[in-house]
């Protein structure tokens, strides 16, 4: 922005597609060459052999290119091949040979796997084939026809063989590698928590809103929350809504509702704060509705439900999520805080 604040122009978003689903993947193999059972020994009996194991794969991930002809040499401990004796039958050549890697993958000395290219690119495949399949797809929505660059960030912002990907993909684009971008998100994280006014605005990622009754609407609701009171119809567990997701708010921004209590000897309220992926939740008990919170507020006085009318305010722009509840009549307020980073 002119002021050098950042706008969101779109929701967070995206999948378990990093560096970890690459560790996973080589976890797999060794499991397959190794054995669960020994892997699993490893990490209970020789937890520093099995941390050292993951650090050295780090290395050799981020460096890893699709440049590399040669095979990769990962350092196994002794300790997992003692693990493997002491569950596996026959030697470890042997059940190399029975596995399907065939020739991309051999034992050398005594605590050394070397492994084709060719089996390495797999395991970075499926992750960053789901990272840029989401990318396209985002960068095809209106509002981001205007983006001319892409911040590649995060260990895996680290990795060669993604930013070799990233860069043939997207050939029309900028695309930037911060140095040391594993530290970035930490110290922008640092900067953010001593001057939140750094985001401006923010698009919300998911609907919130709160759980209560509302007027039978014959279009939307289907019976199995419909109750007769006072002889109107109204619906139970139903979801409203105060901001969707992909909405844009500002810091600070207030979004508010009026809400009654249902009758007039009702002394007190529960507010129960509820949030969903989806744009249009009708009812609370819909998959992916979640309660995050909830407020109770006191209103014995009035004589009427209407006498107890409150103002229900969400406050928006922080990693918390503020709700206000005041009693109009007497000004009375109720407030909490949901963290949004849980």
């Amino acid at each position: 922005m002119p002021d050098g604040k950042l706008k969101a122009i779109h929701k967070a978003s995206g999948g378990p597609w990093g560096g970890t689903y690459v560790d996973k993947n080589y976890l797999a193999m060794l499991a397959d060459v190794f054995g669960t059972k020994a892997l699993e020994d490893l990490k209970k009996t020789e937890i520093g052999d099995y941390i050292d194991l993951l650090r050295e794969f780090e290395t050799k991930k981020r460096d890893f290119s699709s440049k590399k002809e040669d095979k990769i040499t990962f350092r196994v401990s002794a300790s997992l091949r003692e693990s493997f004796e002491k569950y596996e039958k026959g030697s470890l050549k042997d059940k190399i040979a029975s596995l399907q890697y065939a020739n991309a993958l051999e034992l050398k000395g005594s605590d050394k796997l070397r492994v084709a290219p060719r089996i390495v690119k797999r395991w970075f495949d499926g992750p960053v084939n789901h990272m840029i399949q989401h990318v396209n797809e985002i960068l095809k929505e209106p509002e981001m026809k205007n983006v001319t660059s892409i911040l590649l960030v995060g260990g895996f912002g680290e990795s060669a063989y993604a930013q070799e990907r990233m860069v043939e993909e997207f050939r029309n684009k900028r695309l930037i590698v911060p140095k040391e971008a594993g530290l970035v998100v930490l110290k922008g994280a640092v900067r953010f928590g001593h001057d939140p006014s750094l985001v401006s605005a923010r698009i919300l990622q998911y609907t919130y809103g709160i759980r209560g009754w509302c007027a039978y609407d014959e279009n939307k609701h289907s019976g199995a929350h419909v109750e007769v009171k006072m002889g109107i119809k109204q619906v139970r567990f139903a979801f409203i809504v105060l901001v969707r997701a992909g909405d844009e708010v500002k810091r600070g921004e207030e979004k508010s509702i009026s809400r009654t209590p249902i009758n007039d000897e009702q002394t007190t309220s529960c507010i129960p704060i509820v949030r969903t992926l989806g744009h249009d939740p009708i009812f609370t008990t819909e998959t992916g509705c979640q309660e995050i919170g909830s407020l109770t507020v006191h209103h014995p006085e009035g004589e009427t439900a209407d006498d107890k009318a409150m103002l229900v305010t969400f406050i928006f722009g922080d990693t918390e999520l503020k709700v206000n509840v005041t009693v109009e009549k007497t000004g009375k307020t109720f407030h909490t805080s949901i963290d949004c980073l849980k």
